[in-house]
C-alpha cells in the first residue's frame, strides 16, 4: 500500500480539518485514503458535477489505481458510487440510492465523452423525450457508429445500436437537460430508426402506436429530407407505408417524392415474417402482418 507524503498530507489535513491516526501506517494509510477520496467526491458534488475518472481521483490524491481500489469497493457497496464502465464513475445521491446508478440521461454525455465516441439517444428513449408516453421503456436506447456491449448500472440498463451518419446535425439535436445536455434524435429520426430497429422497438404495432403519438411534431419537409439520410430505401419504404397507414398523407407524400424513384422492389412490411399478405403498389409494401396502433 502507498503512502501520501507528509508534507502533502498535513497541508491536506489542515485545509479539511481532518485528524490523523497515529496508529500503524497501513491503518494510518488506509483512513487518509479515506480522507482523500471523500474530500475529492465533496469538491466534485460542491462544482455539480456528477461523475470522475479513476485518472482523475489518482491525480487527486496522489494514489495509484491498486492503492484507491479498497476504498472504490467499499463506496459500491454503500451504493455511493457506481461504476458502468472502468475507470468511469458516478456518485450517487441519497435519491438515487435505490436505484444503484444515476438515470441515464443524467450522465449519457459525459460517459459518451469520456468514450470520445459520437452518439444520439434513439428510439423508444427519444421517443419519450418528444412526448410519446404511452409506455415508459424499461432500457436507454443509445445509437453509436461502432459496436460496444450494452451496460447495466443498478437498474439502469443502457443499449447500443449501430448506425450510419450518427453526427448528421440536420436530423440530431441537443437536448438541455438540469445535468446538463445530450444528442437525442430528431422526431423524423426517431420515426425511422423505429421502423429500421423494429423488433428492440417493440414490434410493428407498438412502433405504429410510437408514430402516431409523435406525428403532431413531425415537420413534413425535414421528414421527406430522410430520404436524403444515409439509410436503406426499404426501411424508408416501411415508414412511408405506415405514416400513410396510420392517415398522415402530406407528410407521407413529401417523403415519397423524394424516394419514388428508388423504389422498384417488394419487401416485408416486418422483416422477420414471411412474404406472404396484401400488396401496396405504391410503396412496394407486402403487409406481411397485422398494424394494431394502440392510442
Amino acid at each position: 500500500m502507498s503512502y501520501v507524503s507528509t508534507k502533502k498530507l498535513t497541508l491536506i489535513a489542515k485545509k479539511y480539518c481532518f485528524v490523523i491516526p497515529i496508529e500503524n501506517k497501513c491503518h494510518r494509510s488506509l483512513v487518509v485514503e479515506n480522507n482523500l477520496v471523500t474530500i475529492f467526491l465533496e469538491n466534485k458534488t460542491a462544482r455539480g458535477k456528477v461523475y470522475f475518472t479513476t485518472e482523475g481521483l489518482e491525480k487527486f490524491t496522489g494514489k495509484s489505481d491498486n492503492a484507491l481500489k479498497q476504498v472504490l469497493i467499499r463506496l459500491r457497496k454503500k451504493n455511493g458510487i457506481a461504476t458502468p464502465i472502468s475507470g468511469f464513475h458516478l456518485i450517487i445521491p441519497p435519491k438515487y440510492k435505490k436505484l444503484k446508478c444515476l438515470p441515464a440521461d443524467e450522465f449519457i454525455d459525459h460517459l459518451m465523452s469520456y468514450l470520445g465516441e459520437p452518439y444520439y439517444v434513439g428510439l423508444l428513449s427519444a421517443a419519450m423525450f418528444h412526448g410519446a408516453a404511452h409506455q415508459a421503456p424499461q432500457k436507454f436506447f443509445v445509437m453509436v457508429g461502432n459496436k460496444r456491449k450494452n451496460i447495466v448500472c443498478g437498474s439502469v440498463h443502457i443499449v447500443f445500436l449501430q448506425t450510419k451518419n450518427v453526427e448528421d446535425r440536420a436530423f440530431v439535436e441537443k437536448k438541455s437537460l438540469p445535468s446538463g445536455f445530450m444528442n437525442l434524435s430528431s422526431v423524423e429520426l426517431t420515426a425511422l430508426d423505429l421502423v429500421r430497429h423494429m423488433k428492440p422497438s417493440g414490434g410493428i404495432s407498438h412502433v405504429a402506436t410510437i408514430i402516431q403519438e409523435l406525428s403532431d411534431s413531425i415537420e413534413g419537409e425535414k421528414f421527406g429530407n430522410l430520404g436524403k439520410f444515409n439509410s436503406s430505401i426499404r426501411s424508408l419504404q416501411r415508414l412511408g407505408f405506415l405514416v400513410e397507414f396510420l392517415g398522415y398523407k402530406k407528410e407521407s407524400q413529401v417523403l415519397y417524392e423524394h424516394i419514388k424513384k428508388d423504389i422498384y422492389r417488394f419487401v416485408g412490411l416486418v422483416p422477420s415474417q414471411p412474404l406472404v399478405g396484401v400488396r401496396n403498389e405504391k410503396w412496394k409494401i407486402i403487409v406481411n402482418q397485422e398494424i394494431e396502433a394502440d392510442l
